[in-house]
């Protein structure tokens, strides 16, 4: 029986996703938006965010995929996708291997002081710095999914220590793990280096804030791989200004592309990188969409289901 697939991403995305699609359900029809012919064929949508359409036209929709690992695009604002319609998470091994790459690179910049070095390059000053061991940092990750388990790891076995908080309680070998509200407050005052990798969702908005940065030691510094909403701005500027925080990196920002106006472009103690932290490798995720609708055909439950009392 020929399936009917619509695929909703980005212009410069299509024919990778389109080609990734078709090797891993082959014999199906493949559309790509806006071309979605008779929608009463279509049982699953590929999609980066919500399609701007009224999606009860699908009479026969099975689920949706997403195409990276994030889901707030596709769960908000309003209009909201129906509660009866499934929304499969996409788990891309080679996705949460980069997103591990790049928070390591980070990690390690911090680490080997090159911040430092970059800035005394600048005003042409020697000035060598005493090397620590990674044994010497401890490094914080808010956010223990997929990726941020993977990032955990990956620092683990580089010799840092490694701290981890998650809303729910969590268990990763090698890793102190924390949870809930006062779990965040018992463990950012240990943290020399914090990574954020926490979904978006109404309880971690604006979570990067005055509060938090203060509750870290001073001269600490922030990698930022979430999403740009979750960072107070504001407060992020205050505490570089203040010594407060070291250095930042930031992947992720409120308003992408970030205005070329934007105070970040410009500050000693941001580096900026274009949301390139890791994205979906199309030919290795299009295996779990397709994995997702055997279960589907077979009675069995979706794997990495989207929870939407939580966000994720």
């Amino acid at each position: 029986m020929i399936l009917s697939v619509l695929l909703y991403c980005r212009a410069d995305r299509q024919k990778r996703w389109f080609e990734a699609l078709k090797s891993a359900i082959p014999g199906n029809d493949i559309r790509v938006w806006p071309d979605i012919g008779d929608p009463r064929d279509v049982e699953i949508i590929v999609a980066m965010s919500r399609p701007p359409i009224d999606l009860t036209i699908f009479p026969k929709l099975r689920f949706i995929a997403t195409t990276g690992a994030g889901v707030d695009y596709l769960l908000g604002p309003p209009p909201t996708i129906p509660d009866d319609i499934p929304i499969v998470r996409v788990v891309d091994p080679m996705l949460t291997r980069s997103m591990a790459e790049y928070v390591l690179t980070a990690v390690l910049r911090y680490h080997r002081r090159f911040h430092y070095y970059e800035a005394a390059q600048r005003s042409a000053q020697w000035s060598p710095l005493p090397r620590r061991d990674p044994a010497d940092e401890t490094v914080g990750v808010l956010g223990l999914g997929v990726l941020g388990t993977a990032a955990a790891q990956m620092l683990a076995q580089f010799g840092f220590k490694v701290c981890g908080w998650s809303k729910s309680p969590k268990r990763i070998n090698g890793i102190t793990c924390f949870n809930g509200p006062l779990g965040l407050v018992e463990m950012l005052p240990a943290v020399n280096i914090l990574v954020c990798m926490l979904p978006l969702t109404s309880d971690t908005l604006g979570i990067i804030n005055k509060d938090l940065l203060t509750r870290l030691p001073r001269n600490s510094t922030l990698i930022n791989v979430g999403r740009g909403r979750q960072v107070v701005e504001a407060d992020l500027l205050a505490a570089l200004e203040s010594g407060q925080l070291d250095h930042a990196t930031l992947d992720v920002f409120e308003e992408e592309p970030l205005s070329t106006s934007h105070p970040f472009w410009h500050h000693p103690r941001i580096t900026v990188t274009p949301h390139v932290a890791s994205l979906t490798v199309p030919e290795s995720a299009a295996k779990g969409i397709a994995d997702a609708l055997e279960c589907e055909r077979a009675g069995r439950p979706l794997p990495n289901l989207v929870d939407r009392n939580r966000g994720y």
